[in-house]
């Protein structure tokens, strides 16, 4: 909760705990279960296919890729309840262009150019703005995937090459990633949300 106060201030902290916590604590119990025992070495087979009976969620790539877009649903709620119509501008900037072309059919050429060349930036920065959106939904998603997948693989390949007492350091290695990952998944999450209603907390300020 202090956390969460320090980056984005009493009330906006208070608001994000709960998300930033929830994410915290699912990301972390799911990396912490798949060092279980059964978890990614009891199988079966299925139409000539073996298949895992247990597998560590956070190395299924749906499981990360969910809490990605709940997260990145959360900063555009946000947002949107913080900022209203100036968050959607954020994205669909065109008021600059549409003014420049009724300078211009006004006959002010020179100032409806630069309008409309000005505009069309904006439109473009928008674009980038929006797209950046979904940039952070596959971000999300393979950091965590890639992270947790590899550690299972590291775990898997330490224990079938050396005895399993000199196996254990790789498993505390493993309790050591699990937090840094649900917290690096929660943190980012935070610093996104309270950029998403930075506008409104600077305005405020003035």
């Amino acid at each position: 909760y202090d956390f969460c106060c320090s980056a984005a201030g009493e009330k906006d902290g208070r608001r994000f705990f709960p998300v930033v916590a929830t994410i915290f604590l699912f990301v972390g119990f799911n990396a912490w279960l798949g060092l279980l025992p059964g978890y990614g070495s009891i199988t079966v087979d299925v139409h000539g296919h073996t298949v895992h009976l247990i597998r560590p969620s956070n190395t299924d790539i749906n499981t990360p890729l969910a809490i990605a877009i709940v997260a990145v649903l959360f900063v555009q709620f946000y947002g949107l309840k913080t900022l209203g119509r100036r968050y959607i501008a954020k994205f669909v900037n065109v008021g600059g262009f549409f003014r420049g072309v009724g300078q211009v059919f006004k006959g002010k050429l020179g100032s409806g150019f630069n309008s409309m060349f000005t505009g069309v930036i904006e439109i473009f920065v928008g674009f980038l703005e929006l797209l950046s959106e979904f940039i952070r939904i596959i971000s999300f998603t393979f950091r965590l995937f890639g992270n947790m997948t590899a550690g299972e693989i590291l775990l898997l390949v330490a224990i079938f090459l050396i005895p399993w007492v000199f196996a254990l350091p790789f498993y505390g290695l493993e309790l050591l990633i699990g937090f840094i990952q649900a917290l690096i998944f929660s943190g980012l999450t935070l610093i996104f949300l309270t950029l998403a209603v930075y506008h409104h907390d600077e305005a405020e300020a003035h």
